[in-house]
């Protein structure tokens, strides 16, 4: 994956929430070429077969993001928009990656660019336990 495929963002955070809205985490890349948005199908895929769950991995009206780190697609995870509120609706990250603080230091940024969204059901265990510990769940 060239760096090229992925969309730029600046690897701050604004003081004004209002510029946050453009901003995202250093590793954290929206999914907006064709192969980024085949890399967040994949992974999508990784999602479902591992956890068993019944989603579809990428919707047309979605808005997905895709970690990487040394250039390559670790995670991602897929946002829709359903009756005017946004719903996550599913998040994979490489089991080498998981517990390392990826979606802990995005989830503020989520939450600026996707307003008070739902999280889909059924969680997984590190999903349920990661709500808990954010006293979202």
């Amino acid at each position: 994956m060239a760096a090229s495929d992925f969309a730029i963002v600046a690897p701050r955070m604004a003081d004004d929430p209002r510029e946050v809205l453009d901003l995202a985490p250093s590793e954290l890349r929206a999914a907006l070429t064709p192969r980024t948005r085949k890399v967040a199908t994949l992974l999508g895929r990784y999602f479902r077969d591992e956890g068993d769950f019944n989603c579809s991995a990428f919707a047309k009206r979605d808005s997905s993001y895709v970690w990487r780190v040394k250039g390559r697609g670790v995670g991602a995870l897929g946002f829709e928009r359903i009756r005017g509120v946004w719903r996550l609706r599913w998040v994979w990250i490489h089991p080498f990656m998981r517990r390392q603080g990826l979606l802990n230091e995005a989830w503020p940024w989520f939450r600026l660019k996707h307003g008070d969204f739902i999280v889909d059901r059924p969680l997984s265990a590190a999903m349920e336990a990661f709500l808990r510990k954010r006293n979202e769940l």
